[in-house]
């Protein structure tokens, strides 16, 4: 098991649906059991998946790296 693979509720994943959708989204739920991660979709290129939660292997899954946001609008 690669570090990609070790999910925290909260993290920001991108991958494909089983039917080929590109998702990005963020982790709801984790099922080490069945190797599964509930993804709440952010964006993708199925605009009806955008809102809704799906299951998805946690192989198909590919964690994103953290992000820090700075608010330059103050200079």
């Amino acid at each position: 098991m690669t570090d990609n693979y070790r999910f925290e509720n909260g993290d920001w994943v991108q991958g494909r649906s089983r039917d080929g959708e590109l998702i990005h989204g963020y982790v709801e739920t984790i099922d080490s059991v069945q190797e599964i991660v509930k993804v709440r979709v952010v964006e993708s290129d199925n605009e009806k998946a955008i809102s809704k939660s799906i299951w998805l292997p946690i192989k198909w899954a590919e964690k994103l790296p953290d992000v820090t946001v700075t608010d330059n609008s103050h200079r």
